[in-house]
This record gives structure tokens, C-alpha cells and sequence, in this order.
């Protein structure tokens, strides 16, 4: 009966370790201003992923990154003035609105978002984003700089925030809840001291 115990226990703890690794693993690429597919790698993602291309003020369902790629229940819509171009060179310009809804449980969420410009010129704001860092990266050719961002959800399942200056693109990517890791700390403490107290049931009296 203890060795059921111990292996439900230890089933536990691994079932808590593999819950969070879906979590992460959605990203969605979002391309402004082109009139076709793109598929390139950004500062997260991998090469060949696929970027969902939008002109002008538009709204619609993502296709997640990958490939092929797959067609998500993220509702995504933005307004903004936008001009053309191939790959990443196309853009939307001014003060933008963006919104993702249908998100699911996760609370909070990595922005990336690209521009030929210098950092100073854009940026994101709002309710819940907070700016963590900047960097470039090199996507079909071109040089683009990129600030990060962590964004939570205003309400359950939908996060929104306001764009200034010159965006290429950005890249949306859910953030794992700790809570799963925590319960693995749970699980380990638990079968730690489960086994100490069958350790000291069978040893000998005296001992």
C-alpha cells in the first residue's frame, strides 16, 4: 500500500512538471503593412515560422507560428495607418490600437515589437505593460530594432495596449504560470517527508 502511495506521489510531481510546457510554446507573429505571407524567425520562434500579414485597419482570427501554420481562436485587431512593402519593410504609423481576445487562462504575456526606426521613436503603453528590455535582430535581410514588453490581461482571456511610431511587426508569446511549478515543490516536499515517516515505521525498536 506505501509503494502506491510513493508512486502516486512521484505521478503527481511529473504530472505538475508537464502541465506548464504548452504554455509557452504558442507564439504569434503579426506582420504590418505586407500583401502576402511572410516566414522568417524573430528574437523568439524558430526559422520558417509563419507571421499573419495585415493592411490597414483590420481585425480576424491568428494563425499561431510554425508550420504549417495553425488556425488559432486568438481574435486580433488593431487600427492604424499603414504603408506596404515585402517581408517585414511594410509598416503601420501613428498612435495604435491593439487587442487580443480568446486568449485562454494565462494572465500575462511576452510583446515584442519590431522597427526599422531607433527605440526612441516607438514603443508600446497602457494598463498592465510594463517595458523589460531592447535589442536588434536580423529578419529576411534587414536589421530591426526590437523592445520587449510584458503585458497582462485587462480582463479574463484579452489583452490590449497602444502602439506609437513606426511598427514592423510584433511577435505575442504567453507567459508560463509559476503555480505549476509550485505545486511540483509541494509534490517533492510531500513524498520527502512521506518517506521519512516509513523509514522511521520500519526500523527496528531502539534503533
Amino acid at each position: 500500500m506505501k509503494k502506491l502511495i510513493t508512486l502516486g506521489l512521484v505521478l503527481l510531481s511529473m504530472s505538475a512538471l508537464s502541465k506548464p510546457a504548452t504554455a509557452a510554446s504558442t507564439i504569434w507573429d503579426i506582420n504590418f503593412g505586407a500583401t502576402k505571407a511572410f516566414f522568417g524567425e524573430g528574437e523568439i520562434g524558430s526559422t520558417g515560422d509563419y507571421w499573419n500579414y495585415y493592411t490597414g485597419d483590420s481585425a480576424g482570427q491568428l494563425f499561431s507560428t510554425g508550420y504549417p501554420p495553425v488556425y488559432s481562436n486568438v481574435a486580433f485587431s488593431f487600427d492604424g495607418a499603414s504603408s506596404t512593402g515585402s517581408n517585414l519593410t511594410g509598416y503601420i504609423s501613428g498612435n495604435e490600437t491593439f487587442t487580443l481576445s480568446d486568449l485562454g487562462s494565462d494572465t500575462a504575456y511576452e510583446v515584442y515589437v519590431y522597427s526599422t526606426t531607433d527605440t526612441s521613436t516607438f514603443g508600446l503603453s497602457g494598463t498592465g505593460v510594463t517595458y523589460e528590455t531592447t535589442g536588434t535582430s536580423l529578419i529576411g535581410g534587414t536589421n530591426y530594432n526590437w523592445e520587449k514588453y510584458l503585458v497582462t490581461t485587462s480582463t479574463p482571456g484579452v489583452i490590449s495596449y497602444t502602439g506609437t511610431g513606426q511598427l514592423n511587426g510584433m511577435q505575442v508569446q504567453a507567459v508560463p504560470e509559476p503555480a505549476s511549478v509550485a505545486l511540483l515543490g509541494i509534490g517533492g516536499a510531500f513524498l520527502f517527508g512521506f518517506r521519512k515517516l516509513n523509514s522511521k515505521e520500519e526500523s527496528p525498536a531502539g534503533v
